[in-house]
């Protein structure tokens, strides 16, 4: 959404992944046409740039699951259709990333379109093209896709190879045409050759760039992602999808079931190779794990229709519907309403605090991020154009993840003076984070203006808990650098800290010692318990540490800055 907010409105956040030319230019664009449809009758309010590209994404993947639908009915009967469409309608993980705008979400969009399209019994004089013709554009847009066309393109070639080579004159042209018109517009937006599929192989998969944003082991999706996607549905997926591939199982629909159960396979086992491995990463293949168990659900209840009473039947047949009712409702109303709720919050109590700011003023307004690497919605959702976006990089995240209170320290050491023009920071309040309080005092960001937002943690620790606003007060204080003749340095001016706080004092410290007790707190509904902001305390040792090899000039709580560092 950046990158189709720059497009449609000429300003916004460049991320890593655009600069190393790993993503396609298409995808944005085509959400950036909806963004100029609301910029020319003026109706660009930040609330409809977020719905719109959702409500494109939700209509994008309820026509792809209608069409999944229709070819369900005919391969398998409507029994086996209907319980995939319930698992797929009641599943909290589909439910919550199908209106996401994640390239994830197209992938499986694609995929079911493709599913629908595909022959599964080829008539030799017919030619199958429109199948590998969206294969070609879903490759394009991520070329992970290609994982899960490779079992369809095998079994066509293996058994109707006459067909395929008269299938390939079609399509082969087709794609070829529409892969140069994805190198083309990629090439006219960066301004060079650029193959964004050959870019993503190279930098996320061959370079292992992806690692900077975390590793897990082989076994993570088995262990964690699978267990918890399911949930209730996980018992008839393990066991349907050991059957399908024995004599054990022979109803109608197999040979078709097979060839999709390989698409599963295949795609989480080159997918657990990746040391970065993120839940939506399977999003994809979600869909088919869905319908093998809906092939075990009408097994195991014709199962009980012949050897239990009708009265055992329904008893356990509404007991199991409840309960995955329950489960995944409860885990719908969670994701989809508090989780990432307060840096989403937050950004909108941002975006109102900036609107005093946003008249000619000597200082333009500009928002520091502290967090996860692109944790917060930017551009796309602030929505201002008289307002400077800083957020840490991801190839910084990880110094930062290590030790917050430095990596900031030498940031704002690093702008010089021009770190006065940060007017606000955003940042998230887990416990690694409170060490950066000495230093968020001495800059002029702890002060009676702040606001806090909870957020319920997440299953990552680095994204767990509450969002605070903390907005710069420059009425009350002297200039944070000087510049010192003597010595020809900008100093670091740390005098402004209070006796408690330079004197050592800080042991027992907390956020109301720093006038944090007029915070507004937006309570969380949630049964999660709230991060104690009484038990945070401070380290008085934290500047006198930061960089022991620093000169120091006057107190100790004066930091010499280069001269050559004092702009940015």
């Amino acid at each position: 959404m950046e990158m189709a907010h720059r497009l449609a409105f000429g300003y916004g956040v460049i991320t890593w992944d655009w600069n190393f030319g790993v993503r396609t230019y298409f995808y944005p664009l085509v959400i950036s046409i909806a963004y100029r449809i609301l910029g020319y009758f003026r109706v660009d309010y930040p609330y409809l740039l977020t719905l719109v590209p959702r409500l494109m994404h939700a209509i994008f993947v309820a026509i792809a699951e209608t069409m999944f639908y229709k070819r369900l009915v005919q391969i398998f009967g409507k029994r086996v259709a209907n319980w995939t469409t319930f698992f797929m309608f009641s599943n909290w993980f589909v439910f919550n990333l199908s209106p996401r705008t994640l390239t994830n979400t197209v992938e499986m969009a694609f995929l079911l379109i493709v599913l629908s399209l595909y022959p599964y019994k080829i008539d030799k004089d017919k030619k199958y093209w429109s199948y590998l013709v969206v294969c070609a554009i879903s490759f394009c847009i991520r070329c992970t896709a290609a994982v899960c066309f490779i079992p369809l393109g095998l079994h066509h070639i293996l058994c109707h190879f006459s067909n395929f080579k008269k299938t390939l004159t079609v399509a082969l042209p087709i794609s070829l045409f529409i892969f140069a018109g994805f190198v083309a517009l990629d090439s006219y937006y960066t301004g060079e050759l650029c193959v964004s599929s050959y870019n993503f192989f190279k930098v996320n998969i061959w370079e292992q760039g992806s690692t900077i944003f975390g590793t897990e082991a082989f076994s993570f999706y088995f262990t964690s992602t699978l267990p918890k996607v399911f949930l209730t549905t996980l018992p008839l997926f393990a066991c349907w999808i050991v059957a399908i591939w024995t004599s054990f199982y022979q109803p109608r629909g197999k040979h078709e079931l097979r060839i999709m159960s390989a698409i599963l396979i295949l795609n989480i086992l080159v997918t657990s190779l990746n040391p970065h491995k993120e839940d939506r990463f399977l999003m994809p293949i979600i869909p088919l794990a869905l319908l093998i168990a809906a092939v075990g659900a009408v097994e195991t209840y014709d199962y009980l229709k012949k050897n239990y009473r009708r009265k055992v039947q329904r008893f356990l047949v509404a007991w199991f519907l409840t309960l995955t009712l329950m489960v995944n409702g409860w885990n719908i109303y969670e994701k989809c309403l508090y989780e990432d709720y307060g840096r989403h919050a937050i950004v909108d109590v941002l975006r109102d605090t900036l609107e005093p700011d946003l008249r000619p003023i000597d200082r333009m307004p500009s928002v520091m991020f502290l967090g996860e690497c692109l944790g917060y919605p930017l551009s796309s959702v602030i929505h201002r154009r008289f307002v400077e976006t800083r957020y840490v990089s991801c190839q910084d995240q990880t110094d930062f993840m290590k030790s917050p209170q430095i990596w900031f320290y030498r940031y704002m050491k690093q702008l010089g003076p021009d770190s006065d023009h940060i007017t606000h920071i955003v940042v998230t309040a887990n416990q690694f984070i409170w060490n950066m309080y000495r230093v968020l005092y001495a800059t002029g960001f702890i002060g009676d203006n702040n606001v806090e937002v909870n957020s319920i943690p997440d299953y990552k620790y680095r994204r767990s808990g509450d969002a605070i606003l903390l907005r710069r007060d420059f009425s009350e204080k002297e200039e944070w650098w000087y510049y010192n003749a003597t010595t020809s340095k900008w100093v670091f001016n740390l005098t402004l800290l209070p006796d408690w706080l330079s004197e050592g004092k800080s042991n027992n410290a907390t956020l109301t010692d720093l006038k944090y007790h007029n915070a507004t707190v937006f309570n969380d509904t949630s049964s999660h318990k709230k991060v104690s902001v009484e038990d945070q305390k401070l380290r008085p040792d934290l500047l006198s540490n930061l960089e022991g090899s620093n000169q120091t000039v006057g107190n100790s709580s004066s930091r010499v800055l280069d001269e050559k560092t004092k702009t940015v």
